[in-house]
């Protein structure tokens, strides 16, 4: 495939996987065009897609993804319901911008705003109760029923959709704010007041244009984009007819006449009788918004007319615009605070999805470390709360498939971010539970003390502070010494052995030093350090090998959140306490360590039922999705991170359940969704920082500086005047395009084509 973007570029097969895992639902897009549309490969064209709308119900299974996949030309919509798309029609570029600075206000903000005929925009939400689409022209709400492009060729500019902020590529749904119909309406309200235009009324799920009088020019016009022949169906024929009479009563006949004698099979007759069989008082379930929608999904823009009887008196409405607002509003967006305000430090309202869905011991530990820090790191937090239960459920708890819960859990934030208050908090917990012979040493001095601590204690967890010094020098076994290097070979074998025997090293002198020989370890590690010191220790000779496979990464979100000064200590919450001491027991009635917990005795697991079939199926899907991913990323050093990802999904959701309910676990759906976000997540950070940051040599460094601004740019990417200003540093001209060359063919970068003069287009980057 080549690199420029072209009308027969599949957006499909570059971004529709990507969006599925993000959570979204996505139908496919005929070429150039806003329409849902499915591939005949017997005669090689595109038709229309009668039957997408039922993917606003459900996601596409990974068949119907690979399918799509080898469509020609494909671009993605995304399939309404799970989330709306609020639709700026507007080419009045302070009309625009004034509509979407309301909707930020009253829906909340929103990284994800679409650009296809600029300035006209639409800003994506997530929905929890889908609602129906509806209307306040010239501006539209996607809900339920509805799809938009997310990617494809836009039919009037002949160029990419453009993402402003973040693509829903990078965004997922779950980070997405929430709208409800009510603020939906809200806004509706706001922005036809200022509009100066009627709002419609709610009419019982109805389109709401399905009682309002359309004029005769603007169906004519419609009906040109719609076609009718051999494709037609019997019921999309007479859902068309419904419309027009909707519409125009019976004045439509004649426009339904002339659209339906079209079509070879064309009977005036049964077209009369059928159209006298419509009612006759815009009362049709079917109005004619689903003739405009159609047109609209065809490329159809209204030229020159009115939709509606009543939009002629809107379109002479008088529109004031307070660009005072505009700028004002556009600065707090990009940071800019006027001279004269106060700074006010607010916590952010709600809380991340991850979080929001947590229960049980996991969500005591991490809203007690929130309540007591002084600068919060929830997501770092996470990670150690999973490490400690992890290491307190060792030995005492199995998964169906006989995983274990022994987890490498790294949290990553810059210094003075808060990062080590959890860390403190997993020591001072176990210790007032009675419980600190699970905590190993703060440091690990060699692969030899490592092995001994585990001996010791085979189900135990190492809260270590600035762990990337520990991994830098473990990781360089070219300069580092033999004991510091024999630590990350530990920790793999560590990882492969929790149901398992791990049989230690054979000495010469076994008098003096007997082999260690440790029945099912649970070794769990919560490490943290920060992002330059960890990732700049790391080479792909770390990804391969598959040390960094075994980790999972918490990346703080936000180096520096506010301080709090009102912070109270005090004790511990009992409740907490008895939570660790729950899984420290383990399972109510079984015996999981009947001699004792001792290195030499073999453990009895509480094996984890699935609590249901669905559970089941979900844990099966995870295993496919990682094979897909597998197959996608075979031949590089990708393979070894993401075939841990079904993994550690698992175990996640398994740590899950049994800190929900220690005494009798079941891995149910929830955990098993929740375990993969937490997995994929932390896949994601990996390859993405191995792609940006993790380099063997100085050219590859180079190369990955270079990439990583290309990123950063976003899907808007960046032209070569302003690629080459971001560059400055690099020797010459030849040094840049060569990397440039580098990139393209490797497939990590691709280029377009933009700009306001066609005759004198710009050259722009991508990243892939």
């Amino acid at each position: 495939m080549s690199n420029t973007l072209t009308n027969s570029t599949s957006f499909m097969a570059l971004h529709g996987a990507t969006l599925v895992d993000n959570g979204y639902r996505i139908v496919p897009i005929k070429p150039s065009d806003k329409a849902p549309g499915r591939y005949d490969a017997i005669s090689n064209q595109w038709l229309d897609a009668t039957e997408w709308s039922r993917f606003c119900d459900r996601a596409p299974t990974d068949l119907e993804i690979t399918n799509w996949e080898g469509w020609p030309g494909s671009g993605v919509g995304i399939a309404c319901g799970n989330v709306v798309g609020i639709d700026i029609d507007i080419l009045d570029v302070g009309m625009a911008t004034r509509i979407e600075e309301l909707a930020r206000e009253i829906l909340g903000e929103t990284e994800a705003i679409r650009f296809g005929q600029r300035p006209k925009r639409m800003l994506v939400y997530r929905c929890e109760e889908p609602f129906d689409s509806f209307d306040i022209r010239p501006l539209q709400v996607y809900a339920k029923g509805r799809q938009f492009v997310a990617f494809g060729i836009h039919p009037v500019t002949q160029r990419p959709y453009e993402w402003a902020f973040r693509s829903l590529t990078e965004v997922d749904r779950s980070d997405l704010p929430v709208i409800t119909e009510q603020k939906a309406r809200e806004w509706g309200e706001a922005a036809a007041k200022l509009m100066g235009v009627a709002t419609p009324r709610p009419n019982n799920g109805q389109s709401h244009h399905a009682h309002e009088a359309a004029t005769y020019e603007a169906v004519q016009q419609a009906l040109q984009f719609i076609p009718s022949d051999a494709s037609t169906s019997r019921a999309e024929w007479i859902e068309i007819g419904m419309a027009i009479k909707s519409g125009l009563g019976d004045d439509g006949r004649i426009l339904w006449h002339e659209w339906s004698a079209q079509d070879d099979r064309y009977n005036s007759k049964e077209c009369d009788k059928q159209f006298d069989s419509f009612k006759n008082d815009r009362a049709n379930a079917i109005g004619v918004g689903t003739l405009y929608e159609r047109a609209r999904l065809r490329g159809w823009v209204p030229n020159g007319v009115d939709l509606y009887a009543r939009d002629a008196e809107v379109r002479h409405a008088q529109i004031h615009i307070d660009i005072a607002a505009i700028l004002e509003s556009c600065a707090r967006r990009q940071g800019i605070r006027p001279a004269s305000e106060e700074v006010i430090y607010t916590v952010p309202q709600g809380e991340p999805g991850w979080l929001r869905d947590l229960g049980g011991g996991l969500r005591l530990f991490v809203e007690h470390a929130n309540d007591t820090a002084i600068r919060p790191q929830p997501w770092v937090t996470l990670g150690g709360a999973l490490a400690m239960f992890g290491a307190l459920a060792g030995r005492r708890y199995a998964s169906p498939t006989n995983l274990r819960t022994n987890l490498y859990c790294i949290g990553i934030a810059d210094s003075g971010g808060g990062k080590n208050h959890p860390l403190r908090l997993v020591s001072t917990l176990l210790k007032e539970a009675g419980l600190n012979r699970f905590l190993g040493g703060e440091n690990i001095a060699s692969g030899a003390g490592l092995v001994s601590a585990v001996t010791a204690q085979p189900s135990i967890i190492f809260p270590i502070d600035e762990i990337g010094f520990l991994i830098n020098a473990a990781a360089d076994r070219k300069k580092s010494p033999k004991h510091l290097t024999e630590i990350l070979d530990r920790l793999t074998q560590f990882y492969s052995t929790a149901a398992h025997t791990f049989l230690g090293t054979e000495y010469a002198n076994k008098k003096e030093r007997a082999r260690e020989l440790i029945e099912q370890p649970c070794m769990c590690l919560y490490g943290l350090t920060t992002p330059s010191v960890f990732w700049s220790s790391l080479s792909s000779d770390n990804v391969m090998d598959g040390s960094l496979a075994r980790m999972l990464i918490f990346e703080s979100e936000n180096n520096y959140p506010d301080a709090r000064h009102d912070i109270e200590w005090g004790e511990l919450p009992s409740h907490l306490i008895e939570a660790v001491q729950a899984v420290a027991e383990g399972a109510a009635g079984h015996v999981a360590l009947p001699l004792g917990d001792l290195a030499i005795n073999i453990p009895q697991p509480f094996r984890v039922p699935y609590a249901d079939e669905k559970a089941k199926q979900l844990a099966i899907d995870i295993d496919h999705e990682t094979t897909r991913e597998l197959r996608k990323y075979m031949g590089t050093p990708m393979t070894s991170v993401i075939a841990r990802q079904a993994e550690n999904a698992v175990k996640v959701a398994l740590v899950r359940a049994i800190a929900n309910n220690p005494a009798k676990p079941a891995i149910d759906f929830k955990d098993l969704s929740w375990g993969y976000d937490i997995a994929k997540q932390s896949v994601d950070t990996i390859v993405k920082a191995v792609n940006e940051r993790v380099a063997n040599n100085e050219a590859e460094a180079t190369l990955k500086k270079v990439l990583k601004i290309i990123n950063d740019a976003g899907s808007s990417g960046i032209d070569k005047g302003a690629l080459t200003r971001r560059t400055q540093w690099l020797r010459d001209t030849r040094h840049r395009d060569g990397i440039i060359d580098q990139l393209i063919e490797g497939g990590q970068i691709w280029v377009g084509k933009a700009g306001l003069d066609p005759s004198r287009p710009k050259t722009v980057f991508y990243a892939s």
